[in-house]
């Protein structure tokens, strides 16, 4: 979604749950409270796009994922409860896995990555360790011969060796056994996609973070020192190009100020491996591993669009895929671009040599208009200019009933889509 503060404003949610016992709504009763809702939401570094790009990129590697018919559950470990306010209808809780893969006489995978794939997922809200004697009656089955060793699709990435069962894998009452997974710990809520090690995949490059954050909002009032200064940083989940992503990176600003061309400090950039910690808060998603960082000048007040397009890793074997647009603004506290819940400018409306002005803040947009009786009129849309001369003729009709003169600006901008600003 894009920047709107209705996203914020209705964000509390005050009405309870009827319907649903012990309703958790939690963030819902207290967004609009939380500027993050207002913000740009079309970040690229946000984690639930990461997963879904890998899921979207294991559809499209292992035809199991994408098509596979052949859905065989191998077991699971669960038990049942009573929820509070269930109505004595008994809850499961525990660990499933299953396979899938092609269903035999129907489809016919080739390629080397047409494996099944041996899927495992908990709904326990909390950290359990499964372990088992796989010489005894209750083991967790693989569809892999033992002596496998199957990896993780998802991050961590884990690796697990098969141990010997007592079922035959072939079921002739001799060698090779079925494989057993003898103990694995499953974090809350999470799941795994284990295949064997030889045809394991890894993960496409993908941005993990961006300091100082997608459409962060930076206060830089005239005469503050390194006011045209900003320090960013790109986090990456695996070693990338340092020179490629230098060269490649385009800064589009939407700024009256064309004295101003943003570009990057020379000799600023740093590139090197980083803590990825804290990254994310998605099982199965990336975290940072490199970052490159460097100081941007001559920016000027405004909306800065930063686009790293297809940026290659360090041996550049791939690419992250996509062409990512992060955003940061900045200018004045009373910039509406920048801060909109600014939106009462009494300063910039003036009187001077017998005529209104109005001394516009809002740099960033394209378009404006005015209307001198609380919205029943309109000027028409105007370019974007630092300061409009009024008549004062406008303002002395005799509808006009109120004391004083007021002003309403509305701007408009399309450099992000069309988007509205008003104060």
């Amino acid at each position: 979604m894009a920047s709107s503060r209705a996203w914020q404003r209705h964000g509390c949610y005050k009405l309870g749950s009827a319907q649903y016992f012990n309703m958790p709504l939690q963030k819902a009763l207290l967004g609009c409270e939380d500027d993050w809702n207002s913000l740009d939401h079309f970040d690229p570094t946000a984690p639930p796009r990461r997963v879904m790009s890998r899921f979207n990129q294991l559809r499209t590697l292992y035809p199991s994922l994408q098509d596979g018919l052949n859905l065989v559950q191998w077991g699971n470990k669960t038990y049942h409860i009573q929820l509070p306010g269930s109505n004595q209808t008994a809850t499961e809780m525990g660990l499933w896995y299953v396979s899938r893969s092609a269903l035999p006489a129907v489809q016919n995978f080739t390629g080397p990555l047409s494996e099944q794939v041996w899927l495992m997922y908990t709904n326990e809200n909390k950290t359990v360790q499964y372990t088992f004697d796989c010489q005894g009656a209750d083991w967790i089955v693989s569809p892999y011969v033992s002596g496998t060793t199957v990896r993780n699709l998802f991050a961590p990435y884990e690796t697990y060796t098969l141990q010997d069962s007592q079922r035959p894998f072939n079921n002739d009452g001799k060698a090779p056994y079925q494989g057993c997974l003898p103990s694995v710990t499953f974090d809350p809520l999470s799941f795994k996609a284990l295949v064997p090690v030889d045809i394991w995949t890894g993960p496409s490059p993908m941005m993990t973070k961006f300091i100082p954050g997608h459409d962060a909002r930076l206060l830089a009032e005239d005469g503050m020192a390194n006011a045209t200064t900003v320090d960013i940083v790109f986090q990456f989940n695996m070693e990338m190009n340092c020179d490629a992503i230098t060269n490649g990176l385009a800064l589009n600003m939407s700024s009256p100020d064309v004295g101003l061309v943003p570009r990057v400090q020379q000799g600023s950039v740093q590139c090197g491996p980083v803590d990825g910690t804290g990254t994310t808060y998605l099982v199965g998603d990336v975290s940072s591993a490199w970052q490159w960082s460097a100081k941007l000048e001559n920016v000027p007040d405004g909306v800065l669009e930063l686009i790293l397009d297809h940026v290659p890793n360090a041996n550049n074997s791939d690419t992250t895929r996509a062409k990512d647009r992060l955003l940061l603004r900045k200018g004045s506290s009373r910039n509406v671009m920048v801060f909109p819940n600014n939106d009462y400018d009494v300063a910039s409306f003036g009187f001077d040599n017998g005529e209104y002005t109005f001394t516009h803040q809002a740099k960033g947009a394209d378009l404006f208009r005015y209307s001198w009786n609380f919205g029943k009129n309109y000027s028409q849309w105007t370019a974007w200019e630092n300061v409009t001369h009024i008549s004062k003729n406008v303002f002395e009709s005799s509808d006009n009933w109120w004391e004083g003169q007021h002003i309403i600006v509305q701007c408009e901008y399309d450099f992000l889509g069309k988007g509205w600003c008003k104060y």
